[in-house]
C-alpha cells in the first residue's frame, strides 16, 4: 500500500510520510505517485538508466524522486535489493 499526502512534488519523497510495504515494481507505478507532474530532465534520465550511477544536483532539485524512478527501473530489470535514503 502506498499512501501519499497532497504536498508540493519537490517535497513529496523527503518530507511526507509515505508508507511503502514493498518496492515499486515498475516505473509506471512510481509515475502514479505524481499524476500530472512534469518530470525534470535529470529525473527522466534516471528512470531510463540501467545499473549503478551517481546523481549530483542542488538541494530541492528532485534527487529523491529521481532515485525512486531509478529504483523502479532496476526492479523492472529484475534487480532485487534494498534502497536506503540518507538525508543530512
Amino acid at each position: 500500500m502506498i499512501t501519499v499526502r497532497n504536498l508540493r512534488p519537490d517535497h513529496l519523497a523527503s518530507m511526507a510520510r509515505v508508507e511503502i510495504e514493498r518496492a515499486f515494481p515498475s516505473v509506471t507505478v512510481c509515475d502514479g505517485l505524481h499524476t500530472g507532474f512534469a518530470w525534470k530532465p535529470h529525473q527522466l534520465g534516471a528512470r531510463q538508466y540501467d545499473g549503478s550511477g551517481l546523481l549530483i544536483a542542488p538541494t530541492g532539485s528532485g534527487k529523491t524522486e529521481a532515485a525512486l524512478l531509478w529504483a523502479s527501473r532496476q526492479a523492472e530489470l529484475g534487480c532485487q535489493g534494498r534502497l536506503c535514503f540518507v538525508l543530512p
